[in-house]
Protein backbone atom coordinates (compact mmCIF):
# COMPACT_ATOMS: atom_id res chain seq x y z
CA UNK A 1 0.00 0.00 0.00
CA UNK A 2 2.75 2.12 0.82
CA UNK A 3 4.39 2.23 -3.08
CA UNK A 4 1.22 2.91 -4.31
CA UNK A 5 0.83 6.17 -2.36
CA UNK A 6 4.53 7.10 -3.15
CA UNK A 7 3.93 6.80 -6.65
CA UNK A 8 0.43 8.42 -6.81
CA UNK A 9 2.10 11.39 -5.33
CA UNK A 10 5.01 11.68 -7.53
CA UNK A 11 2.01 11.33 -10.40
CA UNK A 12 0.08 14.29 -8.03
CA UNK A 13 3.44 16.42 -8.51
CA UNK A 14 4.17 16.20 -11.81
CA UNK A 15 0.67 17.17 -12.65
CA UNK A 16 1.26 19.93 -10.74
CA UNK A 17 4.29 20.68 -11.84
CA UNK A 18 3.08 20.18 -16.08
CA UNK A 19 -0.33 22.65 -14.92
CA UNK A 20 2.26 25.34 -14.08
CA UNK A 21 4.41 25.26 -16.91
CA UNK A 22 2.30 24.63 -19.63
CA UNK A 23 -0.12 27.53 -18.20
CA UNK A 24 -0.58 29.60 -21.16
CA UNK A 25 -2.59 32.80 -21.69
CA UNK A 26 -5.67 32.60 -24.12
CA UNK A 27 -4.85 33.01 -27.95
CA UNK A 28 -4.58 36.55 -29.37
CA UNK A 29 -7.24 35.47 -31.77
CA UNK A 30 -9.66 34.83 -28.60
CA UNK A 31 -8.93 38.32 -27.76
CA UNK A 32 -10.47 41.32 -28.93
CA UNK A 33 -7.75 43.57 -30.37
CA UNK A 34 -8.71 47.03 -29.14
CA UNK A 35 -8.99 49.89 -31.80
CA UNK A 36 -7.28 53.14 -31.66
CA UNK A 37 -6.98 55.90 -33.33
CA UNK A 38 -4.00 58.47 -34.44
CA UNK A 39 -4.17 62.19 -34.45
CA UNK A 40 -1.73 64.11 -36.14
CA UNK A 41 -1.65 67.75 -34.39
CA UNK A 42 0.10 70.53 -36.12
CA UNK A 43 2.58 71.00 -33.85
CA UNK A 44 4.06 67.61 -34.46
CA UNK A 45 2.40 66.11 -31.45
CA UNK A 46 0.53 63.00 -31.73
CA UNK A 47 -2.61 61.47 -29.84
CA UNK A 48 -2.69 58.13 -29.43
CA UNK A 49 -6.58 57.56 -28.30
CA UNK A 50 -7.08 53.51 -27.01
CA UNK A 51 -10.76 52.87 -25.41
CA UNK A 52 -10.63 53.09 -22.00
CA UNK A 53 -7.04 55.11 -21.89
CA UNK A 54 -5.53 57.79 -23.64
CA UNK A 55 -1.98 57.85 -23.98
CA UNK A 56 -0.31 61.23 -25.32
CA UNK A 57 3.40 61.43 -26.81
CA UNK A 58 4.52 64.94 -26.99
CA UNK A 59 6.98 64.79 -29.67
CA UNK A 60 7.98 62.03 -32.19
CA UNK A 61 11.32 60.25 -31.08
CA UNK A 62 14.43 61.97 -31.23
CA UNK A 63 17.52 60.94 -32.59
CA UNK A 64 19.28 60.94 -29.25
CA UNK A 65 16.63 58.40 -27.81
CA UNK A 66 16.20 56.09 -30.84
CA UNK A 67 20.21 55.96 -30.79
CA UNK A 68 20.18 55.26 -27.23
CA UNK A 69 17.66 52.45 -27.42
CA UNK A 70 20.04 50.64 -30.46
CA UNK A 71 23.29 51.34 -28.36
CA UNK A 72 21.27 49.58 -25.09
CA UNK A 73 20.24 46.82 -26.82
CA UNK A 74 23.63 45.83 -29.33
CA UNK A 75 25.44 46.48 -25.17
CA UNK A 76 23.14 44.23 -24.17
CA UNK A 77 23.50 41.45 -26.70
CA UNK A 78 27.64 41.72 -26.18
CA UNK A 79 27.47 41.30 -22.17
CA UNK A 80 24.66 39.33 -21.42
CA UNK A 81 26.09 35.59 -20.30
CA UNK A 82 23.65 33.23 -21.45
CA UNK A 83 25.31 30.25 -19.70
CA UNK A 84 24.95 32.20 -15.72
CA UNK A 85 21.25 32.61 -16.03
CA UNK A 86 20.69 28.95 -17.78
CA UNK A 87 22.29 27.59 -14.93
CA UNK A 88 20.93 29.94 -12.53
CA UNK A 89 17.76 28.87 -13.56
CA UNK A 90 18.80 24.67 -13.79
CA UNK A 91 20.12 24.98 -9.93
CA UNK A 92 17.59 27.26 -8.56
CA UNK A 93 14.42 26.00 -10.17
CA UNK A 94 11.81 28.70 -8.50
CA UNK A 95 14.72 31.01 -7.03
CA UNK A 96 16.26 32.02 -10.74
CA UNK A 97 14.01 33.81 -12.33
CA UNK A 98 12.82 35.64 -8.74
CA UNK A 99 16.52 36.83 -9.07
CA UNK A 100 16.91 37.49 -12.56
CA UNK A 101 14.56 40.39 -11.60
CA UNK A 102 16.98 42.10 -9.19
CA UNK A 103 18.64 45.65 -10.15
CA UNK A 104 21.25 45.95 -12.88
CA UNK A 105 24.76 46.97 -11.40
CA UNK A 106 26.76 47.37 -13.63
CA UNK A 107 25.73 50.05 -16.39
CA UNK A 108 28.54 50.55 -19.28
CA UNK A 109 29.64 54.36 -18.08
CA UNK A 110 31.55 54.85 -21.46
CA UNK A 111 28.88 54.63 -23.25
CA UNK A 112 27.38 57.37 -21.84
CA UNK A 113 30.52 59.65 -21.54
CA UNK A 114 30.04 62.51 -23.25
CA UNK A 115 26.16 61.91 -24.26
CA UNK A 116 23.20 64.26 -23.69
CA UNK A 117 21.42 63.78 -20.49
CA UNK A 118 18.29 62.66 -22.81
CA UNK A 119 20.70 60.06 -24.18
CA UNK A 120 21.66 58.80 -20.93
CA UNK A 121 18.14 58.61 -19.34
CA UNK A 122 17.12 56.58 -22.20
CA UNK A 123 20.32 54.17 -22.39
CA UNK A 124 20.09 53.63 -18.21
CA UNK A 125 16.49 52.76 -19.03
CA UNK A 126 16.35 50.63 -21.68
CA UNK A 127 19.61 48.91 -21.19
CA UNK A 128 17.64 47.98 -17.42
CA UNK A 129 14.62 47.01 -19.29
CA UNK A 130 16.86 44.50 -22.02
CA UNK A 131 18.92 42.92 -19.51
CA UNK A 132 16.71 42.01 -16.97
CA UNK A 133 14.05 40.42 -20.37
CA UNK A 134 17.25 38.57 -21.25
CA UNK A 135 18.33 37.19 -17.65
CA UNK A 136 14.35 36.38 -17.31
CA UNK A 137 13.88 34.24 -20.34
CA UNK A 138 17.23 32.48 -20.14
CA UNK A 139 16.74 31.57 -15.87
CA UNK A 140 13.01 30.41 -16.91
CA UNK A 141 14.35 28.14 -19.76
CA UNK A 142 16.58 27.03 -17.15
CA UNK A 143 14.05 26.12 -14.56
CA UNK A 144 11.93 24.14 -17.43
CA UNK A 145 14.56 22.48 -17.98
CA UNK A 146 15.77 21.73 -15.08
CA UNK A 147 12.25 21.27 -13.42
CA UNK A 148 11.95 18.27 -15.78
CA UNK A 149 15.03 16.77 -15.30
CA UNK A 150 14.12 16.87 -11.29
CA UNK A 151 11.20 15.00 -12.34
CA UNK A 152 12.98 12.53 -14.64
CA UNK A 153 15.63 11.82 -12.09
CA UNK A 154 12.94 11.55 -9.18
CA UNK A 155 10.80 8.96 -10.65
CA UNK A 156 14.09 6.96 -11.82
CA UNK A 157 14.45 6.68 -7.56
CA UNK A 158 10.97 6.09 -7.07
CA UNK A 159 11.02 3.22 -9.65
CA UNK A 160 14.55 2.13 -7.83
CA UNK A 161 13.10 1.72 -4.39
CA UNK A 162 9.64 0.16 -5.46
CA UNK A 163 11.71 -2.95 -7.00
Amino acid sequence: MKKRSDSQLLMFFIFILFCVVLQTPTSAQEQPTPKYEVQQLPSGKVDIIIPGEIKSKEEVMTNDETQAIADAKKDVKAHFNQTLWFTTGCFLPIIGPLVSQRDIKSIPAARTLGKSPQYVAFYIDYYEIYMKKQRYNWALGGCIVGGLVDVCLLGILINANTD
